[in-house]
């Protein structure tokens, strides 16, 4: 009996000096990038099918990761002018997030889109040691058009 209780002893313990690590490994991937992050979004110029331009702008915003979920807004939940990001950070530091909001003045807006108008695009982005870089991918919902939209992330 006492054998086999030392066996038993034995192998859990050599179970968890295997696991140990692995569980260190996967839990420092997903919270090396936890923190307060400072994000500028970009917003380049865009050319309407009727030829007018949405305008350039620049909108900044404070993030929070944690345990590699990003989030991060700016504005009134549910007002004209929200905005909203929101998605994971792999252990690597690739992520996908999700933009979405609400518009608020049509000469920034693709198309001309008026105040209110809820939007959501998908951002690309590689985050390294205390900075991040992305960009958006794909078309928006209709009614929004495509617009390059250029992403830079800083550590606080």
């Amino acid at each position: 009996m006492r054998s086999a209780s030392r066996l038993a002893i034995g192998l859990a313990s050599s179970v968890l000096l295997f696991v140990q690590p692995q569980i260190k490994a996967a839990t420092e991937g997903t919270t090396a990038f936890d923190g307060t992050w400072a994000v500028t979004v970009d917003f380049h110029a865009y050319k309407n099918p009727d030829g007018t331009v949405a305008k350039p702008t620049v909108r900044r915003f404070a993030a929070t990761v944690k345990n590699g979920i990003l989030h991060g807004q700016t504005g009134t939940k549910g007002q004209p002018n929200f905005y909203e990001l929101n998605g994971t950070i792999a252990a690597d530091g690739s992520a996908n997030l999700l933009a979405s909001g609400l518009t608020k003045y049509s000469e920034y807006t693709p198309m001309n889109v008026g105040p209110g108008k809820p939007f959501e695009y998908q951002v690309t982005a590689r985050f390294e040691g205390r900075t991040g870089t992305g960009e958006s991918v794909g078309d928006p919902k209709p009614p929004h058009a495509p617009r390059t939209r250029i992403y830079t992330f800083v550590k606080e």
